[in-house]
């Protein structure tokens, strides 16, 4: 007894359970109070001991257990004592007399919770829902990955430990219920509080880890699907479009297909529900119960391409999962790169065979500067670059820290060609010449050239003394293929690494930003020239005017479409340069009164479609753009807790939640100086604060850091930083925060090295930088 409890007080984080009980299956009751933002719960917990012991360990995250009993079948039943290990999220019971191996027996707590925060991503949270009254009603979901589930119901939570699972759950009546697997009954019952609710009991599960446990109430409109053998519903919330769900059913229908195809295994439950959860992020994979954030599966009637391509391929990687993770799962979160890259290739290869008309293998390499995050491949490239790299299988990162990436996109190859292998190239400047001269015709691929890009802009931009080629080198080399380029994919990759370098000397004196500006401005005028600005071609219209608003073409389209929308167009907008006239606008506005149109379409969906999912999201992000110190500050106060939009007590604005509504409008921040040195400001002055709201075991939970840090990049700044973390040691953020400095420190180096360069190549060149 004295060693199991040591074990559980005195080990090193990442914390692991004792190996001696496994469970075979969870009875689930979940009460929820949601105008308390409270609940109360139920778990029955059929366990095994696979070694004699007398303590009974089981993960625990800000859960009162108010009863345990331990049913012994003929040995009795007892009623231990819990005790709390806080810092391990663990509670443990001592019984009086061992349970001996292969023994079975019936844990049953009962215990109270609290609701996570809105937009926290993690545990059970509150959901709104606008009904067609006006009025706000609340619901909830679970969002359990990788350790949360531990918030909602006391239980064994660890990747390996499988069990079946049955949910009930007592919620108002007119209230819908979602889970894995299907309702088997639903009546009116007195619940564990003492209240009359309806009590809705979903079938047994299959055997599955705990994080994949999912349940849903909300307000929701339903499109069904059986063109698959089992039937495929989408969820969407009462006030949107249900129409606009229907090209989701297609491409999920199409990708079950290609991956029950390409797997040789058929999809093993008996339905399939996709959900558009108000608030959420991303997508989440749970078994037969699929979770989206609403724009993710639901499109306004009027999509952009981009949008299309983003649905296609959540779907299609979540549901590769329902295999890939579900089926197959890693036995600790230090193996998540199991299940992320090979379904970041799996839906590649998925989508290769369901769009053959799309490069998806392309799109995979090349990154995009108008997009939230590079290309896979780059990304991963660039992540493994730095200092703070990690193993891929790193069994000392913290779950939540894992899901870089690193873990996500590393794959392994044997060759190079068409860019197959996850590795740089340094090429001297003579076969760089060659290299040049092969641009033109058919005798490199797309793939090849991408590479050749990102791999010289990769070794430029590491700024040692002993790099082969110079910034100088780099731009030379632009200018001499722009003339014989116009594939999409290679001018994605040219214009993502100028914004890199562009990034990198955001904060350098000497007129090296204007010089900057007019690289960009020359390697792409010929495309408005020849008036590529109205071809078929969209995802080239969209990069060429991400690019180009400073372009009089690009700056006077914009202004037509804004003012045409707010004289009462609402189809006005081309959704996919949307995001970038809202930019461009501001840009060259930047009053109070036209941030605060902005923020209404934002907030409100003033001037737009009320259903329109989109077109908001794009208005939030465009709020930082402006470096007008003022709208800076009002920008930043949207993110600030507790005035966040996520915030419930405004019934009449759509919910974002404040996680994307803080990567928003931070990412947009960072991209000029006044909105840099701000976020940097803001996240000093706001700790506190902003850890008390966090969630540390939801994915991705630090963001905030780097995306606060992300336009950051001289020496004062990483002093800054190192001093005022120095006292700040927690092994949840430790990862984000070494990745956000190595960047800062990489750029410092690259700026500082090639300035002169820079300044001689633009003499050389006949610019006159405006000091």
């Amino acid at each position: 007894m004295h060693d199991a409890v040591t074990y559980l007080h005195d080990q090193s984080p990442p914390f692991r359970l004792p190996n001696t009980l496994k469970p075979s299956h969870y009875d689930i009751c979940i009460d929820p109070d949601l105008p308390g933002k409270r609940f109360s719960g139920r778990v029955t917990l059929h366990l095994e001991a696979f070694k004699s012991t007398n303590v009974i360990a089981f993960h625990t995250l800000r859960l009162d257990v108010t009863h345990i009993s331990v049913e012994r079948g003929p040995g009795g039943t007892e009623y231990p004592r819990i005790e709390y290990v806080t810092e391990h999220e663990v509670a443990y019971a001592r019984l009086q007399e061992q349970l001996s191996a292969g023994s079975k027996f019936i844990v049953m707590m009962d215990y109270l919770g609290e609701m996570t925060g809105a937009g926290s991503m993690g545990g059970l949270l509150p959901s709104p829902y606008q009904m067609p009254t006006g009025e706000v009603k609340l619901g909830f979901e679970t969002m359990m990955e990788p350790t949360m589930v531990r918030a909602v119901f006391p239980c064994l939570d660890e990747p390996e430990i499988k069990a079946t699972f049955t949910v009930s759950l007592f919620v108002d009546a007119d209230l819908t219920c979602i889970s894995n697997m299907d309702a088997v009954s639903e009546n009116l019952t007195v619940t564990l509080s003492g209240q009359t609710k309806k009590k809705v009991v979903f079938g047994k599960t299959p055997r599955m880890s705990t994080y994949l446990v999912v349940f849903v109430a909300g307000y929701f409109n339903v499109l069904e699907s059986n063109d698959f053998h089992v039937p495929i519903r989408v969820w969407a919330a009462i006030d949107k479009d249900i129409r606009g769900s229907a090209l989701a059913l297609k491409v999920a229908v199409k990708a079950l297909k290609a991956h029950e195809r390409n797997f040789g295994v058929k999809y093993p439950l008996p339905k399939l529900d996709m959900v558009a959860v108000p608030g959420h992020v991303g997508g989440m994979e749970h078994w037969g119960c699929v979770t989206y954030q609403e724009n993710g599966i639901i499109l306004s009637d009027k999509p952009s391409a981009a949008d299309k391509l983003r649905l296609a391929s959540l779907i299609t990687h979540e549901l590769d999962h329902q295999w890939f993770g579900n089926i197959v799962t890693m036995e600790w979160w230090d193996s998540i790169w199991l299940n992320e890259s090979f379904s970041d290739w799996a839906t590649v290869h998925a989508l290769k065979q369901m769009f053959p008309e799309f490069d998806s293998w392309a799109n995979f390499l090349a990154s995009d500067p108008s997009e939230t995050t590079r290309g896979g491949y780059q990304e991963a490239l660039r992540l493994d670059s730095n200092r703070s790299t990690h193993a891929i299988l790193d069994p000392n990162l913290p779950p939540s820290a894992a899901f870089d990436t690193i873990a996500t996109n590393l794959t392994t190859y044997k060759l190079n060609t068409d860019q197959v292998g996850f590795y740089r190239i340094s090429y001297n400047l003579s076969r760089i010449h060659k290299l040049g001269t092969q641009f033109s015709g058919n005798l490199l691929s797309i793939k090849d050239k991408v590479g050749i890009i990102s791999d010289l802009a990769a070794v430029v931009g590491t700024g040692r003394a002993n790099r082969q080629i110079r910034l100088s080198d780099f731009l030379d080399f632009l200018q001499a293929i722009k003339d014989q380029e116009t594939d999409l994919f290679v001018w994605r990759e040219i214009l993502a690494q100028l914004e890199n370098i562009r990034a990198a000397f955001l904060f350098d004196e000497g007129g090296t930003a204007e010089i900057l500006r007019r690289v960009r401005l020359e390697l792409l005028s010929h495309f408005a020239k020849k008036q590529y600005l109205d071809f078929q071609q969209i995802f080239f219209k969209t990069l060429l005017f991400s690019q180009l608003k400073d372009h009089p073409l690009t700056q006077k389209i914009a202004l037509e479409a804004w003012n045409k929308l707010i004289n009462g167009d609402k189809d006005a907008l081309n959704p996919n340069i949307r995001k970038h006239i809202f930019d461009t606008v501001l840009q060259l506005d930047g009053s109070h009164e036209t941030w605060n149109k902005i923020r209404y379409i934002a907030y409100n969906k003033t001037y737009i479609r009320k259903t329109d999912p989109a077109t908001p999201l794009d208005a939030l992000e465009a709020l930082g753009s402006s470096p007008n110190p003022g709208l800076v500050a009002r920008a930043l106060d949207i993110i600030t807790p507790p005035s966040c939009p996520s915030s419930l007590s405004n019934p009449t604005a759509p919910i974002f939640s404040n996680r994307v509504a803080m990567s928003s409008i931070l990412r947009s921040l960072g991209k000029h100086r006044t909105g840099a040195k701000a976020s940097w400001d803001w996240l000093r002055g706001g700790w506190h604060l902003l850890r008390r709201e966090g969630s540390k075991g939801s994915i991705n939970s630090n963001a905030y850091i780097g995306a606060a840090l992300g336009g950051l990049c001289t020496a004062n700044h990483l002093a800054e930083i190192e001093q005022f973390f120095a006292d700040k040691v927690d092994h949840s953020f430790q990862l984000e925060l070494a990745q956000a400095i190595d960047v800062i420190r990489v750029r410092f180096q690259f700026s500082n090295a090639d300035h002169g360069d820079l300044l001689a190549w633009a003499k050389k060149r006949g610019y006159t930088p405006q000091m």
